[in-house]
């Protein structure tokens, strides 16, 4: 897939709604307006700041611990699981929406041989949405500590996932599924 941050990933963005903007969307990002998502999509400017630095470098180191886990902790550690960065995803549906998940994992959970001989293999796979964050106002929080305290979502569940990031996960699983 594309790198995120490219000239290319950007130029595919652009004019777009991305998962990362449905939690502003639906009004559930605490950080930003319909109106500012608006100006931003019409008027791009580049914006950079500490915050957003940290994530960049720390999502890789994520990604690589979160292989490591799985590689000790799979249905079936013994098969093989993939990571791969798609870059950007565009709904095929609805072009004017768009998500870069930060990851697909495909798990291989089973084997099946094909002919008696076992020369032809077929694999059984899971494939899963990887989304990381890695919050700067949270960097100094102690190993095993709570991430989130519970959020009430828009229904009335109580969740540890804000609504914004749950906005984007849901996303992204709807332009996984297209």
């Amino acid at each position: 897939g594309l790198d995120q941050g490219s000239e290319e990933w950007l130029r595919l963005r652009a004019c777009r709604i991305t998962a990362s903007n449905f939690g502003t969307v639906n009004n559930t990002n605490t950080y930003t307006t319909p109106n500012d998502l608006l100006r931003q999509i019409l008027w791009p400017q580049s914006f950079d700041s500490v915050a957003m630095q940290y994530g960049s470098i720390n999502e890789s180191v994520a990604r690589d611990r979160f292989s490591e886990y799985l590689s000790t902790h799979a249905d079936a550690p013994d098969l093989p699981i993939f990571i791969d960065c798609p870059g950007i995803w565009i709904c095929k549906h609805y072009p004017f929406l768009g998500g870069s998940p930060d990851g697909v994992v495909y798990e291989t959970l089973s084997e099946h041989p094909v002919d008696p001989e076992g020369t032809v293999v077929f694999y059984r796979c899971r494939r899963s949405l990887l989304e990381i964050k890695t919050p700067f106002k949270l960097r100094r929080r102690e190993r095993g500590g709570d991430f989130y305290p519970l959020h009430r979502q828009r229904n009335g569940v109580q969740n540890y996932v804000p609504g914004a990031y749950y906005d984007q996960i849901m996303g992204n699983c709807m332009l996984m599924a297209v």
